[in-house]
């Protein structure tokens, strides 16, 4: 707990960037992830590109963690610090700013 994952929402949202791997890249991920050690699960999910079309996307779930909490000291920034260096909406920036962290 203390950092992000996809749960099932009928309000909630995720924007992302999406990239076009290469297996090494996929490694290397795993890897960071520690999906070998079972703490996220390598999954595939429908999602829409900026264009509104239709993808495949690599998404790392834990699905051990199934409610939303707030997340650890100094991981919020850095998230709210990548939405915005990456041009992710005003509100989805909000959205993500309105987690806290944890005391």
């Amino acid at each position: 707990t203390g950092y992000s994952t996809i749960v099932p929402s009928d309000t909630a949202w995720v924007e992302g960037v999406l990239w076009l791997l290469k297996p090494r890249h996929i490694e290397t991920l795993d890897e960071y992830e520690d999906h070998e050690e079972g703490f996220y699960d390598r999954c595939y999910r429908a999602v829409q590109n900026g264009e509104g079309k239709d993808r495949m996307a690599l998404v790392y779930i834990d699905h051990r963690q199934t409610t939303i909490s707030p997340p650890n000291d100094g991981y919020l920034e850095r998230v709210v610090e990548g939405a915005i260096e990456h041009g992710l909406t005003e509100g989805y920036i909000d959205y993500l700013r309105s987690f806290g962290v944890r005391e």
